[in-house]
């Protein structure tokens, strides 16, 4: 009985290591995209109404252009001088959200970004506002979903904003906004992968194949 459950322990390994060193490595999206582009932020209503909106130029069509550079890398890498779209966003921070092709590529029609987060900002609605030497600068931060529909992947991303304002406080700059005037300036963006990194299939097949020895090694020992 116990000759047969030691040979029962070392099929068991042996058919873990068989079955784990398959692929491992399932398909996701890969590099940074960086972009440029043109927008508008306003407010409107007021009090408990108040509206924070970031209008993506041209403005009012519900969505706009975008212009990859040349720091886009890996499935993005070739982008840049092509043009996409992003979809404007209203005052909806802080909760999930669900907004398909958030960002689409006309030059790569198989790659999208939905957006499922919109984070708060520390000044007003999304936008975190800073004083700088010269002026201010604007943040934005969103997190989504890169998909790529030729191979399947779905991978998470985080995306920043980032603008810079000259000849102008932070204090003024945010009454301007909350005052439902206009502030139409250019910004960047920069889109990362947040997914944990895979583990090569390699490193996988070495640590199977060592709990596999150990089992060996175990079952030797109780025969002898």
């Amino acid at each position: 009985m116990r000759r047969k459950s030691r040979l029962t322990f070392l099929a068991m390994t042996v058919v873990a290591f068989s079955t784990l060193c398959g692929p491992v490595q399932a398909a996701t999206v890969t590099g940074t995209l960086d972009f440029q582009g043109l927008v508008d932020l306003f407010t409107t209503g007021s009090g408990a109404s108040l509206v924070q909106h970031v209008d993506f130029l041209p403005a009012g069509l519900g969505s706009g252009l975008i212009f990859p550079d040349s720091l886009s890398t890996g499935d993005f890498a070739g982008l840049p001088g092509t043009v996409g779209s992003i979809v404007d966003l209203n005052d909806s921070v802080g909760v999930p959200l669900s907004v398909p092709k958030f960002l689409t590529f006309a030059a790569a029609p198989n790659l999208s970004f939905d957006l499922t987060m919109l984070f708060p900002g520390a000044s007003t609605g999304s936008l975190t506002i800073a004083n700088t030497a010269t002026g201010v600068t604007i943040g934005m931060s969103v997190a989504t979903i890169a998909k790529n529909s030729t191979t399947g992947a779905m991978t998470p991303y985080s995306g920043t904003f980032s603008a810079t304002l000259n000849n102008v406080t932070g204090a003024k700059l945010l009454k301007e906004i909350q005052a439902n005037a206009h502030v139409v300036t250019s910004y960047s963006a920069n889109f990362t992968p947040t997914v944990a990194a895979v583990p090569e299939a390699t490193s996988v097949y070495l640590g199977v194949g060592g709990l596999a020895l150990i089992g060996l090694g175990r079952w030797r020992r109780k025969v002898s």
